[in-house]
């Protein structure tokens, strides 16, 4: 089982998120308090 699919699908979402934390609070929903 050795696709390169999982392998990029794995990277391109973890990009966005630690590009952008702000514009994603959905995926780390902090308390304001």
């Amino acid at each position: 089982m050795t696709s390169h699919v999982p392998n990029e699908a794995r990277v391109i979402p973890l990009r966005p998120q630690a590009l952008r934390p702000a514009a994603r609070p959905a995926v780390a929903p902090v308390p304001p308090e």
